[in-house]
């Protein structure tokens, strides 16, 4: 089964709009389609997308404009920026890719080039969906911080991203070693991290800053591997 991924496209032409939602959403894909680039500039701060289509030339926000308000982002700044345009010059594509776009396709655009540009990007997307992946999971987890040495269970455990309880307290922005077994991995994971919130049930969310190879490739392949339902029900348990 393809993996289902989340798009936006920004286009002032509507039929351009509807052509390409048609054609990512044949491939089972969720695609939200807006004609107002102020509108798209607000929803990248609010919702993560893993791939972002968007026209050059629009009103009161041009692509360049947005493209550098998405790449300044907390959600989406690696997210993929495909730019769709009917600037066809060097200078045009120069300054897609200064601003921070990945793709560049110059209109007018028949279904054979758009359908060849969603299979090229479809693997940065892909990757960029599993790198915010976050999978339930309920293994003993170690946590040494300044505040103390802690042992508690993980809830959700990502590529860049674990969410956990202990036993004792953190604070928002202290730096962590986390320590914890994968089920798919002999490996323990051993990782620095810096807690980013701490929800109203005493859930810390910690953001990975550092962890050696081995041990990125194994949460990687975790990751990418493991179906969710199977491991849900010991999460929630």
């Amino acid at each position: 089964m393809n993996t289902r991924l989340r798009i936006l496209v920004v286009d002032d032409n509507q039929l351009m709009l509807e052509t390409l939602g048609r054609m990512l959403t044949s491939q089972d894909h969720d695609v939200i389609g807006l004609r107002d680039p102020w509108e798209a500039s607000a929803l990248v701060e609010e919702e993560k997308f893993d791939g972002i289509f968007l026209d050059l030339t629009m009103p009161r926000v041009d692509g360049l404009a947005l493209t550098r308000r998405i790449r300044g982002s907390l959600r989406n700044a690696t997210t993929p920026i495909v730019i769709i345009t009917g600037r066809a010059d060097s200078a045009a594509m120069k300054e897609a890719f200064a601003a921070g776009a990945q793709f560049f396709l110059a209109k007018p655009i028949d279904l054979t080039k758009l359908q060849h540009l969603v299979n090229v990007t479809r693997g940065s997307m892909l990757r960029e969906h599993l790198r915010h992946r976050q999978i339930p999971l309920a293994v003993e987890i170690s946590c040494r911080a300044e505040s103390g040495s802690f042992t508690g269970m993980t809830s959700e455990v990502g590529e860049e991203q674990l969410v956990f309880r202990l036993d004792g307290s953190l604070h928002p922005k202290e730096m962590v070693r986390v320590a914890f077994r994968l089920p798919t991995s002999p490996c323990p994971i051993e990782a620095l991290g810096e807690v980013a919130r701490i929800d109203d049930g005493g859930r810390a969310s910690c953001k990975i800053t550092k962890v050696d190879n081995v041990a990125r490739e194994a949460l990687r392949a975790f990751v990418a591997l493991v179906r969710v339902p199977e491991f849900a029900a010991e999460a929630a348990a």
